[in-house]
């Protein structure tokens, strides 16, 4: 159910018109995407990695992520944060090349497991510092 809801996540940002939405392309992620949400075929579901956010200063009912694209192993990723529930959901045929990472895949898994890593204060103080960027709006860089 968590893959299906990302793909679902993903698959409606990648179809919406509203201005938020405007940077997330899935490109031919698409059907695939589509075919996970409507159909449940997990057969063509993508990767996803699932981490819990845990920042003590930020409540976890107050902090989300709309879908933003990122790299990680050098995998296309599409990253989502809801209620302390980060999704790292890999647009990548490849698959993650270090056995720690792929053991954290939880398609077709009964159970999720991973290594908790506490988020720092610096870690606050950098999404802060990106947050005020992005409020004054400009060029991202």
């Amino acid at each position: 159910m968590l893959v299906r809801f990302a793909c679902s996540v993903l698959w409606r940002y990648h179809q919406s018109r509203r201005i938020e939405a405007r940077g997330v392309d899935v490109g031919g992620w698409e059907p695939a995407l589509r075919a996970v949400t409507f159909d449940g075929d997990m057969r063509r579901a993508p990767e996803v990695l699932t981490l819990v956010v845990d920042a003590p200063p930020v409540p976890a009912d107050r902090f989300a992520v709309s879908p933003s694209r990122g790299r990680f192993d050098d995998r296309v990723v599409w990253n989502i944060v809801l209620y302390g529930l980060a999704f790292v959901v890999k647009l990548d045929k490849r698959p993650f090349p270090k056995v720690q990472h792929q053991t954290g895949v939880i398609n077709g898994r009964d159970h999720i497991g991973g290594k908790v890593q506490t988020l720092t204060v610096a870690d606050i103080r950098e999404m802060q510092a990106i947050t005020r960027r992005m409020k004054r709006g400009g060029p991202m860089r």
